[in-house]
Order: C-alpha cells, then structure tokens, then sequence
C-alpha cells in the first residue's frame, strides 16, 4: 500500500470504524502513525485496542514494547520484548530494545546478555556495541568499555561513542586525553552544542569553572532545548553556589523531558541543600540512574516502611560517610521486627556490630551478584540504606536530637584515653584536612596545612584524623613552622580504632570528609568547615546541621579563600575548649 492509499484508507476507517469491525491491520497502521507523530499515549491505546483481539499479530509484541519502553513503563515493555524473543529469538532489534529496557531497570548483566546477543545478529554492529559498551561503563569497567569503543571503525567520526571514550578518561581522570578526544571530533565532525557540552563536562571536572560556563553557554546558544547541556549547566551553578539558578535549569530540562533522571536528581539535591525534605527524598531515589552509582539488584521486594512479618535486608550503598548518616535511621527500621540483616562496608562492622545489637550486620563490600542473601532465610523486603530517610526523614522534625548513635569499643577508648594523656595537659584535637578525590571536588573541600596557622597558634596537641598519606605535610609542618601533629598509622588503618580515638579527644576540626559523620555520630564535639559550594549532606546555610547536633558549621564565603573560616575556627574552637 502506497502512503496516499493508506490515508486513504485512514480516512475511511475513522468514518466507517463505528459500525464495523475493527481490522487489524489498519488498526495497527494507525497505531504505527501515532508513534511516528509522537502520540504515544494514542499508540498504546491502538494497539492494546489490537491485542485485545487474540489474533497473534506479527510484530504487536516488538510495537507494545517500544510504547511501553516510551512512557518509561520498562518492566511491561520487557514482558513484551521477552514474548517477542521466544516466538522469534532471531530478532536482533528485539534484543537491542530489551537490552536497554534492561539498563533502564540497572539490571546490567541481562543487559549485557542481551546486547551481546543483538551484536551477534545485527548486520550493522556498531549501535549494539556502543549501547554494550555504555553498560560496561555504568558497571565500571571502563577498559572493556574502552576496548570495545575503540574496536569500531571511525570511531572519531561516531560523536555518541567519543562522548562515551570522553567519559571513560574523566573517571580515570585522564583529562587531556579527554580534551584531545574533543579535538578530534571537533576536527572530524565540526563544531556542535554537544561537542560545546563535553567540553563544558571536562573542565567542570577540571574545577575550572570559568571555563565550563563559557563552553556550557556556548552549548545552549546553539541549542536552547538540549536537554543534557540544561541539566549538567545546572549541576555548574550548583557546584559554583548559585542554588537559585541551578534550580532555574534544572526546572527547564524537567520541564522539557519530565522524566529527565538528571535533572530529577539534580534537583533533589537542591531540595535537600534547602533543607526541604519531604520534597527532595521523592526524588533522591533518582541517584540508581547516576553514571558512578552501582545499581545491585536483590530477588526481594522493595520495603517503604510498611508492618511486614518476615525479615528485612538493608543494604549499604555509597561511601563510609554515607553509610554512617543514614544508619542513623537504623534504629527506627529495625523497630518491631524479629530479623533485619544490615550489610555494610567491612570497615563499619565491629562499629555497626556493637551500635545496633537488634540487627545482624554482615560487613562485605558490594558486588552486583547477590547470591549470598539465599543463605539467609526468611527474608520478606529490602532497602537500600540511602532509601530509609525517606521514610524517616521527612522533615526536619523527623531528626532525632541524639547525644550520639555509634558506640565506640569502651576498651578502646580508655587506650587511647591514656595514650593521648601521655601527650600531657594541653587539650587533645583531632584534625583532618583533605577530602574527597578529584570527582568528589577534593580542591574545594580540602585546606593545605599552610592554612591552618590560626588554629596551630592555639595551646593544643594536634592529633591527624588524615587517613590518606600525609607524612610529607606533616613533616613539613614541623619543619618550616615547629607544629606537632601526632598521626599514629594503627588508629587510621583500623575504622574501629579510629571511632575510639576520636571519642576520646576533647575536639574534631575537620573539612568535609567521612570524619565528620563518624564524629558527629559518635556524639562528639566537632567543627566542620564547609565550602561555599557544599555537598547536600551540610545544607546551603546555617551553623549546624541535623544529622549531628554536636557537629558546628563555619562556613566559607568564597570559593577557595579559607582564611576568615579558619579565623572563626580558630575563636569557635578556643570558646568550646574554655580557653576563651
């Protein structure tokens, strides 16, 4: 049929349709239609119309699939794919399609399975390959992504898989390599909003702000509407301090593409800066779809906080900070419940062992594969650790005004009670002054010893909480400016260890780093210093914050001016101590 005749024959089935029966074909014809014209809701309704007939209709499967997979509706277009590859395994783009529904869902190693598949029977390999190649990334294994990006022909002149190789060297933090990549496309495939956005990701990973905003502004001049570019420009403004603005673009993208997982995220986490709970916690459930977030998957249901009779799995997520702020919401999940297993990082253990006697905690780094949950029986739901303030955070009410949740071994703490006493009289501070990596914005957050001389002029015996290398600052420091700090490798190794050294100082100064959370759970008097550009966890205002009351805030009001911060500390400090 000619596309005239099939008007045509259109316009005559909308006026002949009430009366007679429906024929399939032209009924799916139509729904074909309303996909091409992006009527997806139209579409589904004609085909659902269509599949209600019981005809077996060669290629309705592959269509409801592809609506399904349109609205996000990603379980059900994999019911649909799934019956389509049993009455015809030789589908390649059938297998492509359910590959991705897969890495919708974070179900990465079906994804694979079924990408691997679409490779082996496509003609044209490179799209299956680029999508096998992405999932390999989300897992994190970036030399097979690599491998397999780089295995493709022209592969300088395909901007998806340069964007993918780009990406792959900012997780490595090869950022030339990344730059050299964007050159390449620059001079293959010309100048682009795209190509202006990946510069824009590259030196935004680079802290070179600056730049990132030209690049990102450039982006959008060429294309007002380019989703990505809106949300990552948000992400910028965020990380430069300009909240209302990142609000502002991130709004935009949602209001172009609602189902935005970026932007949706982004956004949570300007609700959460607010202190606005209730809203942000909705949306922080977004981070599964985060490239550097490992999605795992349990053969359980998901549990929202409702009366359940069997066990309950919590499962550990993130960094050791993270673990440790959410597990503050332990004790009210693991109320009234006869089981609950709390997996956590082997580090956390003995801590979690010892604050949360009603769980059995089982300390094991994460892995994608799950089997080891079948030896314990019984188990009815699980959440992720990161899920339950949802349910117990929602305001800020909801924060309990706690003394302290971990519990330090007690014979630990009078060792190393004694052991800070042999230092003499002077008050004990543990301090810690770099955090994070290159992607956790270490530069913002981290202060050299340089800048500390408001506080090393203070009567104190400095204690390193610092648990990545710092010998050479250390010695510096009592080189070039006679200070003394004490850094003793069994209490850092050891996270146990650590808990029962810093309960026993007097006072933790610290920047933003999982010290401050393992302090401010431990009860323990601390002072925080929190760049002007924050991570959620510390708010975008104030002096304190609810997860720790006994945690105290100085807030810069530059980026990487850290001198009246350490001003303030150094007064805030001396008042807490009574040397005021």
């Amino acid at each position: 049929m000619e596309d005239g005749d099939f008007e045509v024959a259109m316009k005559l089935y909308e006026e002949i349709s009430p009366v007679v029966l429906d024929d399939p074909y032209l009924l799916f014809m139509k729904g074909k239609q309303e996909v091409d014209q992006g009527e997806i809701n139209a579409a589904e309704a004609t085909f659902s119309k269509l599949e209600g007939l019981n005809l077996d209709f060669p290629g309705l499967d592959f269509a409801l699939g592809n609506v399904a997979s349109a609205k996000g509706n990603y379980d059900s277009a994999l019911v649909y794919y799934a019956r389509l590859l049993k009455n015809n395994p030789e589908h390649g783009v059938g297998w492509l399609n359910f590959g991705l529904a897969q890495v919708k869902l974070a179900n990465y190693p079906k994804a694979i399975k079924a990408l691997m598949r679409a490779v082996d029977l496509l003609s044209d390999k490179t799209v299956p390959q680029i999508k096998l190649a992405r999932v390999y990334f989300l897992e994190q294994n970036h030399d097979q992504a690599e491998r397999i990006l780089l295995s493709l022909k022209g592969v300088e002149r395909d901007l998806e898989a340069m964007e993918l190789l780009i990406s792959i060297c900012v997780a490595r933090e090869e950022y030339d390599r990344a730059i050299n990549f964007l050159a390449q496309v620059q001079s293959s495939l010309g100048d682009s909003s795209r190509v202006q956005a990946y510069f824009g990701y590259v030196y935004h990973a680079l802290e070179e702000f600056d730049k990132s905003y030209i690049h990102y502004s450039n982006a959008l001049a060429l294309d007002p509407n380019y989703t990505d570019a809106i949300n990552n420009f948000g992400i910028l403004n965020r990380d430069m301090g300009r909240y209302s603005e990142a609000r502002e673009y991130f709004s935009k993208a949602l209001r172009i593409d609602s189902n935005h997982y970026g932007a949706q995220w982004g956004i949570s986490l300007c609700y959460l800066l607010a202190g606005e709970y209730e809203k942000g916690w909705p949306c922080y459930e977004m981070r599964v779809h985060c490239d550097d977030y490992s999605t795992r998957t349990f053969d359980l249901p998901r549990w929202h906080g409702e009366e359940i009779n069997g066990g309950l799995l919590i499962t550990s997520e993130q960094g050791l900070g993270d673990e440790i702020m959410f597990s503050s919401c332990v004790p009210e999940a693991v109320f009234g419940k006869e089981d609950v297993i709390l997996e956590c990082s082997p580090k956390l253990e003995a801590l979690f062992s010892r604050s949360f006697p009603q769980a059995r905690v089982i300390g094991r780094a994460p892995t994608l594969q799950n089997d080891w949950i079948k030896e314990f029986s019984g188990l009815e739901k699980t959440v992720p650790i990161g899920s339950l303030p949802k349910i117990f955070r929602k305001n800020l009410t909801a924060f309990p005004n706690h003394k302290g949740y971990l519990r330090a071994d007690a014979n630990k703490v009078e060792y190393w009670r004694k052991r800070l006493e042999s230092l003499g009289r002077k008050p004990k501070v543990g301090i810690s002054w770099r955090g994070g990596v290159k992607k956790t914005k270490s530069a913002l957050r981290s202060i050299p010893l340089v800048d500390w001389a408001p506080v090393f002029t203070q009567p104190y015996e400095f204690i390193s909480l610092q648990y990545t290398d710092c010998s050479n600052e250390i010695a510096d420091q009592y080189k070039y400016q006679g200070v003394v700090i004490h850094h003793w490798d069994d209490a850092i190794e050891n996270y146990d260890e650590t808990a029962a050294l810093v309960a026993a100082l007097d006072l933790v100064i610290s920047v933003q780093t999982a010290i401050v959370h393992l302090a401010g759970a431990l009860g323990k008097q601390t002072i925080a210093m929190i760049s002007a550009a924050p991570e959620w966890r510390y708010r975008a205002e104030g002096d304190s914050m609810p997860w720790y009351p006994s945690v105290h805030l100085v807030r810069q009001r530059q980026l990487y001016d850290w001198q009246e911060v350490m001003d303030d500390v150094s007064r805030i400090a001396a008042g807490r101590l009574g040397l005021s």
